[in-house]
């Protein structure tokens, strides 16, 4: 990689080539606390061996008012008071230092070069030397949780530890040695600064993960603190803190050790990073999508999804909609209506997928890692039933796979029970059987079994046992049930009277049969 470093004459953004990998850094200068903060621009790009370093800010802007004024390129630039607080307890006494945070070095009147360099967001985390986790200010339980990982770093420089995984009651031991203070209330302390850190708005922020996840290597820094990523992620264990979900999910792609062994090691498609990031929170509703691009392994190839900020929201959700459920026109949603939500547009599009399922062209299985939100209902097993070609093998895959999310109505068994094969009922009911009532209704759809009738009332009488029994002296067509009753009573020796002395007959020989 090659990045030039030369100063931008002027304030107004010179434009960058969008053709190619270039964007800016950020010349920190150096000063004291007390002198006005004072950067150049410089443009660079990603061309070659020859490096410039520098490292990246990851941080949240802390709202979109922009109240502290600095200097760049001598001219006044006015920034959100949670930048000012970073560059300021970032600047150095005695040399400039190379940076690049998002807000100064993207013009972010530009649409055009917002998204060409979100595309880049991964490679400018992935090259930087260092990523520093900003998490604002400090305060004393967070500078007593750091101070205390401090000394944790210190004392794991005297051990070897590379091998050690974060669980390793090594880290206990040297947490102990660690400890200066031993006193129950500072351990509350440090407890109390970890939960602080974990409240903090950049573990809401939906850009840290990609920010994260491509840090090479990392520091936390609160305040005027700092510790390296890799001992950060201990620390919840150790204090005997449970983070939030969400804030582990940051905790795991942290660079360390934890970072192979978690869900980035794993398939990573879009559907599964909203739904497990769905809450985190954007000032733009578009970048809860773009965020994540860079992360998906499955549209990384795939030209209708980019980061394109001249885009609305609604043709954000249109573009996402349709590549993961083939839906061209879907809802009008706000973004936050589109997350809360988006799994339920599983069940059209299995309906799609089961209507023109066929052996050669077979989308059922593209919901194989979608673990929430995928509903088979009634409509779904309706949409099968109007494919002669392959709507049985579809729900044959279905029940095979995800029997657990057929949702059991009257309307979906009696589907089942006059369109489908008796081996799909057979299915249904070993798998979800207890929660299945029968009814008249499908006692009557089963007679009325377009491929196998009898085959379908054998089954259902075989499976359903008294459930089967106390429908039909219920039913109204008694005359027409009857007759699968005694066969199935032929086959088996039980002794079967349509009254209501039926279900208990019927016990009685399988209480004896099971005593044999």
């Amino acid at each position: 990689m090659s990045q030039s470093c030369t100063p931008i004459d002027d304030y107004d953004y010179e434009p960058i080539d969008l053709g190619g990998p270039s964007f800016r850094l950020l010349m920190l200068h150096q000063g004291s606390t007390i002198d006005r903060i004072e950067c150049t621009l410089l443009q660079a790009w990603f061309d070659g061996e020859n490096a410039c370093p520098y490292e990246a800010l990851s941080y949240t802007w802390g709202g979109n008012q922009r109240t502290n004024p600095i200097k760049v390129n001598g001219k006044t630039l006015v920034i959100t008071a949670n930048l000012f607080l970073a560059l300021r307890e970032l600047r150095l006494v005695d040399r400039d230092r190379i940076l690049w945070a998002d807000a100064i070095c993207i013009d972010q009147s530009n649409a055009e070069e917002r998204g060409h360099q979100v595309q880049q967001m991964g490679t400018i985390y992935s090259h930087a030397e260092q990523v520093i986790f900003w998490l604002g200010e400090g305060s004393y339980p967070t500078n007593a949780l750091l101070d205390s990982l401090q000394k944790l770093e210190e004392e794991s420089q005297r051990h070897v530890h590379r091998h050690w995984k974060p669980t390793d009651a090594g880290w206990s031991r040297l947490w102990q040695l660690a400890q200066s203070i031993q006193s129950p209330g500072f351990k509350d302390l440090q407890r109390m600064g970890m939960e602080m850190l974990l409240d903090r708005p950049w573990f809401r922020r939906i850009w840290i993960l990609q920010e994260v996840a491509n840090a090479r290597s990392a520091v936390v820094r609160c305040g005027k603190r700092c510790v390296p990523a890799r001992i950060f992620t201990l620390a919840p264990s150790l204090l005997g803190v449970q983070p939030k979900p969400r804030c582990q999910a940051v905790l795991d792609i942290m660079p360390g050790a934890s970072r192979n062994n978690s869900w980035w090691s794993c398939k990573r498609d879009l559907y599964n990073l909203l739904r497990i990031f769905k809450e985190s929170e954007a000032s733009d509703p578009r970048d809860m999508i773009f965020a994540l691009l860079g992360l998906a392994t499955d549209v990384r190839d795939d030209s209708s999804l980019r980061a394109d900020y001249t885009k609305s929201v609604a043709d954000v959700i249109r573009d996402v909609a349709l590549f993961l459920f083939g839906l061209p026109h879907p809802p009008s949603y706000t973004m936050p209506r589109f997350l809360a939500l988006f799994p339920n547009l599983n069940e059209g599009y299995l309906v799609q997928a089961v209507e023109i399922y066929d052996e050669t062209y077979n989308r059922v299985d593209l919901l194989e890692d979608r673990e929430d939100g995928v509903m088979v209902t009634a409509r779904v097993v309706a949409a099968a039933a109007r494919n002669p070609n392959g709507g049985i093998h579809a729900i044959w895959r279905l029940l095979h796979r995800r029997a657990k999310d057929f949702i059991i109505t009257e309307e979906l068994v009696i589907l089942l029970a006059r369109s489908f094969t008796s081996n799909l009922m057979e299915i249904l009911l070993e798998q979800r059987g207890q929660v299945i009532a029968i009814t008249e209704g499908i006692l009557k759809a089963a007679q009325e079994n377009e491929l196998e009738p009898e085959q379908m009332m054998d089954v259902i009488i075989k499976m359903g046992g008294e459930k089967v029994l106390q429908a039909a002296h219920n039913a109204a067509n008694i005359d027409r049930i009857e007759p699968f009753l005694r066969r199935y009573a032929k086959k088996t020796g039980v002794t079967v009277k349509t009254t209501q002395d039926v279900p208990m007959l019927i016990s009685h020989q399988q209480k004896r049969d099971g005593n044999k």
